[in-house]
């Protein structure tokens, strides 16, 4: 319990997480203060506070304590089968809410579940959740008298039966099909999948430290195959398995038991490494590449629901392997990590965005973006972190999650107001002339992921010059696995089957096809030395299948 007096800025914020979508009835329980106030203020939110809405308030007297008799203990079969008339196995887990059996000695008679203490009902409930948090906030900036933080409990309507799982109907015009994926595909991507599969570890995880994987069906690995990447940030090196699976039609409920096992390990272990706050990184690392490492792995997730809710809808998904994958946690963990992602977003400034005509290069906006790592140490967004934010919302609201769609207007004007050297056509609301720079030297890593987030968070933009005039300037080529995956997404927005098909027949020459890293493609370009092989690998399977079967991620 804590306390703090009235009339102050304390707050006292529950944030109830990992709920199955549903109405819940939300209870409190205080102790009896004489000089407590007499309008003590909670307010319920669906959602995180600071983003949900409010659904109701209520003000209670803790000056007193709360009724004995609102709790809803005639569902909770408490007691041990020698005291309790009914019979009913004893379970401890409410034993602090409610008195199971006992002996009146007055009356001479057994005593069923009773209250244990008082609880109050929040009025207006119960209360509907469709965004898997809800958040309670209790105010002591009105209260005439010392405010008590105590206890909550939720009661959720008709938990004792689960509603069944809804899949979303998930556009599925464009990219592998789960109930019709590719039965015979090309060696190469087959080989590259391989090699993925065989260098997960033992938990479900990928490390860009490839070389210390055990082997899923031959041996380990032990430094056969070169090309290291750096330690830590697994959300990112398993964000990117995911991803290379998920390209090829694969989900963690159908497609062949080899792949689709690795898949539901991989979305397993990636739920395990969630924080309570929802960002799928460690602590230590928000300093760092937390949330970039949050951005990868969100973005694969939210694929994940999709592709899923797509093999369920599709009455295709396969029961009989050796790992499941819990639906509702699954949905429930992408609703978490997008709230996350919003809430790692640079607030936008509206006012920063200016005259776009004459946009100088000297003042960039930096705002309504994200940064490699938490936005409170940095007074901007990054160019380069921006396009795996703006995907994962994207990803999202392909897969039904809930969030204000004005985010995605945000991160498009993000990305047009990072841009240096820009002069924008307001009526196509395109730049003419699009360069970003990087320490004064302009950077075609940053070109490319900018311009493949404009054509996606803004469709129907293809053929524009500007995008043309980037692929004439910067022909396929495997030698930046970073860069490729962008290139190659902008190809196909844009319309340039030439560039996809040149690109195409690139990768497939620079494939290792021998010795242990046979499957495998070698480092080369943007963060190789950070990611090292896995990633080059991941990526290249992942342009490949694209390339060949779709994106499902469309404007």
């Amino acid at each position: 319990m804590h306390r703090a007096s009235g009339g102050t800025s304390a707050q006292a914020i529950y944030t109830l997480m990992n709920l199955v979508p549903g109405k819940y009835r939300v209870f409190l329980t205080w102790k009896a203060d004489p000089q407590g106030a007499t309008n003590a203020s909670y307010t319920v939110y669906d959602n995180i506070h600071t983003i949900g809405d409010a659904l109701a308030s209520d003000t209670v007297n803790q000056t007193q304590a709360p009724a004995t008799d609102t709790f809803p203990i005639e569902k909770w079969h408490c007691c041990n089968a020698a005291d309790c008339p009914d019979g009913q196995p004893y379970d401890d887990q409410y034993h602090h809410l409610v008195a199971c059996g006992g002996w009146d000695n007055v009356n001479n008679v057994v005593l069923g579940p009773h209250h244990k203490y008082g609880w109050h009902e929040i009025s207006g409930g119960p209360f509907e959740t469709t965004s898997s948090v809800l958040s309670i906030l209790l105010d002591a900036s009105t209260a005439n008298g010392r405010v008590h933080a105590d206890a909550v409990w939720l009661e959720r309507e008709s938990c004792s039966e689960s509603e069944p799982y809804e899949p979303t109907d998930p556009y599925s015009d464009s990219g592998p099909n789960p109930c019709n994926y590719p039965q015979d595909p090309l060696a190469q991507m087959k080989n590259g999948l391989d090699w993925i599969v065989e260098h997960q570890q033992a938990d479900g995880s990928w490390q860009h430290v490839h070389s210390t994987a055990p082997g899923t069906t031959g041996g380990p690995c032990g430094g056969q195959c070169a090309g290291d990447g750096g330690g830590g940030y697994a959300g990112a090196s398993t964000a990117f398995g995911i991803l290379a699976l998920l390209s090829a039609g694969y989900t963690p409920v159908s497609g062949p038991e080899y792949y689709r096992d690795s898949l539901c390990r991989a979305i397993n272990w990636m739920m395990d490494y969630q924080n309570g706050a929802g960002g799928y990184h460690e602590d230590f690392t928000y300093a760092t590449f937390g949330t970039v490492e949050h951005l990868f792995a969100h973005y694969a997730m939210a694929e994940a629901v999709a592709g899923m809710d797509m093999a369920l809808a599709g009455d295709c998904a396969e029961g009989d392997g050796s790992c499941s994958v819990d639906k509702h946690r699954l949905r429930t963990s992408v609703q978490m990590a997008t709230n996350y992602t919003i809430s790692e977003r640079k607030p936008m400034n509206y006012a920063d965005l200016g005259d776009w005509e004459t946009k100088p290069c000297s003042s960039p906006i930096h705002n309504g973006g994200w940064h490699y790592h938490n936005h409170q140490d940095w007074g901007w967004s990054d160019v380069l972190t921006n396009p795996w934010g703006s995907m994962a919302l994207k990803a999202s609201q392909l897969a039904g999650i809930q969030f204000d769609s004005e985010e995605l207007n945000i991160a498009e004007l993000a990305t047009r107001g990072n841009g240096c050297e820009c002069v924008f056509d307001q009526e196509e609301w395109l730049p003419r002339k699009f360069h970003y720079l990087s320490y004064g030297t302009i950077n075609d890593n940053m070109n490319c992921g900018q311009l493949m987030t404009l054509l996606l968070l803004q469709g129907g933009r293809a053929g524009h010059q500007v995008f043309s005039d980037y692929m004439n300037d910067n022909p396929p080529s495997p030698s930046d696995f970073w860069m490729a995956f962008f290139t190659h997404r902008m190809a196909s927005y844009n319309g340039n089957s030439d560039y996809s098909t040149g690109l195409k027949a690139e990768l497939l020459a620079s494939q290792v096809n021998a010795g242990h890293a046979q499957g495998s493609w070698d480092p080369s370009g943007t963060i190789s030395g950070n990611c090292g092989r896995h990633f080059a690998t991941c990526m290249a399977v992942t342009i490949l299948n694209e390339l060949e079967h779709g994106i499902r991620l469309q404007p």
